[in-house]
């Protein structure tokens, strides 16, 4: 049998994953896109509702994090990058929300606001045992 090759389509050796790591820290990276606020529900299911076969959830807990094109920006923060993220963002409580999620992790707040951008989020719902 041949031995492997490295070349540009494998996975990177520990090493090489360091070094590219590494370089990251402090680059600019500028991030374009649609960002969202994704939520998620925690809490306990009372009951079925007798309208529909739908758990009834009694909510506990509500978390918010950055989504889309601002989750990328969250984790090229987190890999040392001085990163702008370039998206919409609503003028209402949500983008207001939006705005300091980003500023809390390092993300300099999106200089576009609409007050026509409705919310965009994704809900995860789930309940504990």
């Amino acid at each position: 049998m041949k031995p492997r090759v490295q070349d540009e389509w494998s996975e990177p050796t520990a090493a090489r994953a360091r070094e590219l790591l590494g370089a990251m820290l402090g680059r600019r990276v500028l991030v374009i896109g649609d960002s969202a606020l994704d939520a998620y529900v925690a809490g306990e299911v009372e009951r079925i509702s007798p309208e529909a076969p739908v758990p009834v959830l009694a909510v506990e807990r509500e978390d918010y994090l950055l989504g889309g094109a601002a989750n990328v920006a969250k984790c090229l923060v987190a890999l040392g990058a001085r990163t702008t993220l370039c998206t919409v963002v609503g003028d209402d409580a949500d983008g207001e929300l939006f705005r300091n999620e980003a500023e809390g992790i390092g993300i300099p707040p999106p200089s576009r606001r609409s007050p026509r951008r409705s919310r965009s989020d994704s809900a995860r719902r789930w309940h504990a045992r």
